[in-house]
């Protein structure tokens, strides 16, 4: 098949890696593929004066593309310059188009029928603070093929749209790079890590909280994090918590490691990889029921809370820290078994699929169609 992505910017975020991977396994089994993403948008103008009254240099060319998982992979990845919506010109003939964003499905849905079969494939539900709702909706009802990484996300559309038969691909994970070696608690203090972000859909102001009201009970206990940049006001990092910001994969793999527990708070959620990554290398979870927690969560190698409910949070934390030796074992043995049925050979076995289902379809579409003509 010959595949394009559509991505709305590449970067260091978990949905760009996902579009990584699935664009380099099927470029291994033999498929021809094309991402195009759209360069960073342009700092408002308002931005920029400010920012040169506070004496900081606003940059006042194209801003320069973000690293990015795509990055040194090899992959037939264009960067899309000009302002405003994707065009017909912009992306080549294929068999199957895959938007990978609300903004992108639109996008494509205007676009020639030979750019290929329509395919949204949905990392998220993308209905919180700061989104047009109303246009997202309009995308989830477009007639296209919809690839969920979650049951939540899918039953999220379906109860919006009413439209069913979504296709369920969770996210796998690299066992290679997360695959913690049998430990036992820690025996000095607990520690408990998760992943910044002043995103609100994420949740960490109810991390951080929880993990404050844990530390009045427990003032042994360690918290640390990793971020793509580092912590902002808007949701301050209490100085006794470290974060490593940016760190390198193989350092995400061993903070990981190092933890008793992994808070996954998340108010929206996609899949969540940290979830599975973390279960991978021997932590336990505790986590929202959002994106795949849900299912990561049902083989016990982890705690379920609630949305928004501190106190949960900061009882599940003590949970964690009062554990014996035995009972935290066990859990954490139920974690890593669970993580071994999501593999990315499986994953991209299911995508893979999937595109071809659309391609299928959408041939069978224009024969029936060419012989009504």
């Amino acid at each position: 098949m010959r595949v394009t992505f559509l991505l709305p910017v590449a970067n260091l975020r978990g949905g760009t890696r996902v579009v990584a991977v699935y664009a380099s396994m099927l470029r291994e089994r033999g498929h021809t593929v094309t991402v195009l993403s759209r360069r960073p948008a342009r700092q408002p103008l308002r931005a920029r004066v400010k920012s040169l009254a506070t004496g900081r240099w606003p940059g006042w060319g194209a801003p320069k593309p973000p690293p990015s998982h795509l990055d040194d992979l090899g992959l037939d990845w264009h960067i899309v310059e000009h302002d405003g919506p994707l065009t017909d010109d912009d992306l080549p003939d294929a068999d199957v188009a895959v938007a990978t964003w609300w903004e992108t499905a639109a996008w494509l849905a205007d676009l020639r029928p030979s750019t290929g079969a329509r395919v949204y494939f949905c990392q998220g539900y993308d209905t919180h603070t700061g989104l047009p709702i109303d246009r997202v909706l309009e995308t989830y009802r477009l007639p296209m093929l919809q690839v969920c990484v979650s049951r939540w996300v899918a039953e999220q559309i379906e109860g919006a749209t009413g439209r069913g038969g979504q296709i369920i691909v969770p996210n796998g994970v690299d066992h290679a790079r997360f695959d913690g070696s049998e430990r036992s608690k820690r025996a000095d203090r607990c520690r408990i890590g998760f992943m910044y972000s002043d995103a609100q859909i994420k949740g960490i102001d109810l991390a951080i909280r929880a993990l404050e009201q844990a530390r009045e009970a427990r003032p042994t206990l360690e918290a640390v994090c990793f971020s793509a940049k580092p912590p902002c006001d808007r949701v301050p990092l209490p100085g006794w918590i470290a974060c490593d910001v940016a760190p390198s994969q193989a350092a995400i793999a061993s903070l990981y490691a190092s933890c008793d527990a992994w808070l996954v708070p998340s108010r929206h959620e996609g899949f969540g990889l940290p979830l599975l990554e973390a279960m991978a290398s021997r932590t336990p979870i505790i986590a929202t029921p959002a994106g795949a927690a849900p299912e990561l969560l049902s083989g016990g190698g982890g705690i379920p809370i609630v949305h928004e409910d501190v106190d949960g949070l900061t009882g599940a934390i003590l949970e964690i820290e009062g554990m014996t030796t035995d009972a935290w074992e066990a859990m954490s043995s139920r974690a890593y078994q669970t993580s071994q049925s999501y593999t990315w050979q499986r994953s991209s076995d299911l995508f893979e699929r999937a595109l071809q289902q659309a391609a299928d379809r959408s041939e069978q579409t224009s024969a029936l169609q060419g012989t009504a003509r």
